[in-house]
């Protein structure tokens, strides 16, 4: 067996939730189709969801959960969360908010530090620094 597969199995037998805010990109798609295929995790898919299957268009994303920042019933609780993460920093909630809808990394990071993600995978379309400065300003 190889250290792929043997990292799939134990990813299987302790299966996560991860969030892709990415999901303009074609690669996180299909990377997602193909964990959900294998059952290794869970996946949320940060976008409108409609969108995201019309790009997809061919992949089976049906066992993806979707949230939209604008449609989410949890944005007020990212906002407080945001807010108590950058409070040295003075963050105000309106600007919390800002962030949330026009950053799908800072979304996607919050959600890992309330707890609705494990972990978040990123980097198809940003930088490593933008990815890091998210997970490092939010978890």
């Amino acid at each position: 067996m190889s250290v792929i597969d043997e990292i799939k199995n134990k990813a299987k037998t302790n299966k996560k939730t991860v969030v892709l805010p990415e999901t303009t990109d074609m690669r996180t798609l299909t990377a997602a189709a193909e964990v959900i295929s294998e059952e290794i995790a869970d996946i949320i898919l940060v976008g409108k969801e409609d969108e995201i299957k019309a790009k997809a268009e061919g992949l089976d994303l049906s066992k993806a959960s979707f949230v939209d920042p604008e449609n989410c019933d949890r944005l007020n609780t990212y906002i407080e969360s945001l807010c108590e993460a950058r409070k040295s920093k003075g963050l105000l909630p309106e600007d919390a908010k800002e962030i949330l809808l026009s950053n799908p990394l800072f979304f996607g990071a919050t959600m890992v530090r309330v707890g609705d993600a494990d972990g978040m995978v990123a980097g198809a379309i940003n930088s490593s620094a933008n990815v890091l400065r998210a997970a490092l300003q939010v978890v």
